[in-house]
């Protein structure tokens, strides 16, 4: 268990540094949101040990930044009027 805290804690740290550099990098927001969602969403003696190691999350600041990620429809990436066709079998 502890382990994985560690490796989470590391790469929440190491993606938080990656959007302070560049913070248009959206894979780097997924990762903060998701790990800011699953902190808070641990059961209650879990959160109670992360929150002794300073450990802390939100699930409203994850969901947020996740939400933020979202393709508004008008850009996604359609098929319905494109040339592309499948070959028949």
């Amino acid at each position: 268990m502890v382990f994985r805290v560690s490796n989470a804690l590391s790469a929440y740290d190491d993606h938080k540094h990656v959007l302070e550099v560049a913070p248009s990098y959206s894979d780097a927001k997924v990762v903060v949101g998701v790990y800011n969602y699953i902190v808070a969403a641990l059961p209650v003696y879990e959160r109670v040990v992360a929150f002794m190691l300073s450990i802390r999350g939100s699930k409203t600041e994850g969901i947020e930044s996740i939400r933020k990620l979202q393709v508004p429809v008008e850009r996604r990436a359609s098929t319905r009027n494109s040339s592309f066709t499948l070959p028949r079998a």
